[in-house]
């Protein structure tokens, strides 16, 4: 099984944290999607008619296409791929895109699960972040969906803001565990360079996260998640029994991917590439028939690495009957130190 990776590189506004690449004009929004139509055709065979099992449209801001965009998009992967016939198919949203007749229209159109940004239900943590909703947005988008008949339903919660206290997680969490929802993604807020956010607090305008009050907040989440069936199947997500993510547990399972769009990565085992994060650079290789992006092939040092660090973001953790000699008694030689440190356990 594989999937597929659709980066939409567009948001209405830019959130202070965010690191990844997004632009807000709009003017070349039409040009770009001809050219992912072209990149899927260019890049059919990638995935050696593996089935795919999932497709994802992240960004950036996804629900700022329009239903008929999305469709087309999904015509033509749908045209060119192999399609297992349980697709997992999701958007991320902004919740004050999602509007009952919209949501109706993903639905209609093929988007079976939807990821929503919300971050948090509180005005104070809204406006340190730069977000464009409001809380009352935020409700209403989940009861949208769920009335459009998309029940497969993730939302996204910031923690370790300066401005959310240890209350207002705990009335967040609560606002959150009483929606009609199976999967919650809880993130620490990250000061990454070159952002908004990092400018802020190098110019002693905000104020930066604390760590010993993320990690309580963390603890907290953790702690409560099993009392609403919640379970934490990775570090960063939560979900109940049978709606895990299935795009994002393939990342960490090694599984191949494509991913189309300006920025996006692509893995095929042997392999990683990632396309140019440059909207009209992007545009203009894909209408000169240039590649679009570097590749980097793996050495089974690299292998063996991304393995470790993609199979402890797990509760499942690692198999050492899947690693093959030396790397095996290499795992071995390093596990004692923190096996007796309790950071691990085997």
């Amino acid at each position: 099984m594989a999937g597929i990776y659709i980066h939409i590189p567009f948001c209405k506004q830019a959130c202070t944290y965010c690191n990844f690449h997004f632009s807000t004009n709009l003017k070349n929004k039409s040009e770009l999607l001809l050219a992912i139509h072209k990149e899927i055709n260019l890049r059919h065979s990638y995935l050696n008619n593996q089935k795919i099992q999932t497709i994802y449209f992240g960004g950036g801001t996804p629900s700022i296409l329009a239903g008929d965009e999305i469709k087309s998009i999904l015509q033509l992967l749908k045209d060119s791929f192999n399609m297992d016939s349980d697709l997992e198919c999701t958007l991320e949203a902004n919740p004050d895109d999602l509007t009952l007749e919209y949501v109706h229209e993903l639905n209609l159109n093929g988007i079976n699960r939807l990821s929503i940004g919300i971050q948090s239900f509180y005005e104070e943590d809204m406006n340190y972040m730069h977000r464009s909703h409001t809380p009352k947005q935020s409700i209403q988008a989940i009861h949208n969906a769920i009335t459009a008949g998309i029940n497969n339903l993730s939302i996204d919660l910031i923690y370790g803001s300066p401005t959310t206290s240890m209350d207002h997680w705990k009335k967040n969490l609560d606002i959150a565990f009483d929606q009609d929802i199976n999967h919650l993604s809880c993130y620490a807020l990250t000061v990454e360079p070159k952002t908004a956010l990092s400018y802020q607090i190098e110019k002693k305008k905000a104020i930066p996260p604390n760590d010993e009050h993320t990690i309580r907040q963390l603890e907290y989440l953790m702690d409560i998640s099993p009392k609403y069936d919640f379970d934490q199947y990775e570090i960063s997500n939560f979900s109940k029994q049978g709606h895990r993510s299935k795009h994002n547990s393939n990342y960490w399972q090694g599984a191949h991917y494509l991913g189309l769009g300006p920025g996006a990565h692509s893995y095929n085992g042997i392999s990683r590439q990632w396309n140019i994060a440059n909207n009209n650079k992007f545009i203009h290789s894909i209408n000169s028939s240039v590649s679009c992006f570097e590749i980097e092939t793996l050495s089974d040092s690299m292998k063996y690495n991304e393995f470790i660090l993609t199979r402890l973001r797990t509760i499942e953790g690692i198999c050492i009957n899947e690693i093959n000699e030396p790397y095996r008694s290499h795992l071995f030689n390093q596990l004692k130190k923190w096996v007796d440190e309790q950071y691990l356990i085997f």
